[in-house]
C-alpha cells in the first residue's frame, strides 16, 4: 500500500520578522556568502599574480592605443584597474593592466615592460619641445 502525503510549509511572516532566530540564521547566511565570494576573488586575484609572476619580463617599443579604467564597487574587494592597449613596433596587440594610472595618454610611444598581463614599467620617448 503506498501512502502520499502533502506536506505544506507555510511561514508566517510576521513570526519570521519578529523572531530573533530567524535574524540571526539570516545575518549568518549573508555574511557566510559575502565570506566565500571574497575568498572567490581572493584566490582569483592570487592566481593571476602567480600566473604573471611566472611569466617572462618582455620589452618592446610601442604605442598606447586605447585605455579603460574599471573602477569595482564592491564592498569585498574594492579596486580600480586600468587596462592599457598597446601596439609594438611588430604590429602585436597587447592588452595589459596596471593599478596605477602612471599619466599615461592615447598616442604616447616609449619602451614598454611587461610581463604577463601587467605593465611592468614604460619609458615614453622623449619629445622635443616647441621653441617659444
Amino acid at each position: 500500500m503506498l501512502t502520499v502525503y502533502n506536506v505544506v510549509c507555510e511561514i508566517d511572516l510576521e513570526d519570521f520578522i519578529t523572531d530573533p532566530q530567524s535574524w540571526i540564521m539570516m545575518i549568518g547566511v549573508c555574511a557566510g556568502l559575502c565570506l566565500v565570494f571574497w575568498i572567490i576573488a581572493y584566490v582569483s586575484r592570487k592566481g593571476q599574480e602567480a600566473s604573471d609572476n611566472a611569466q617572462p619580463v618582455n620589452t618592446a617599443k610601442a604605442k598606447l592605443i586605447d585605455k579603460q579604467q574599471l573602477a569595482s564597487n564592491a564592498i569585498v574587494l574594492p579596486s580600480t584597474l586600468i587596462w592599457f592597449l598597446f601596439e609594438t613596433e611588430d604590429g602585436r596587440r597587447l592588452r595589459l593592466n596596471a593599478k596605477a594610472q602612471c599619466g599615461l595618454v592615447v598616442g604616447d610611444t616609449g619602451s614598454l615592460t611587461w610581463q604577463g598581463s601587467r605593465v611592468r614599467n614604460f619609458e615614453r620617448d622623449k619629445k622635443e619641445t616647441l621653441p617659444e
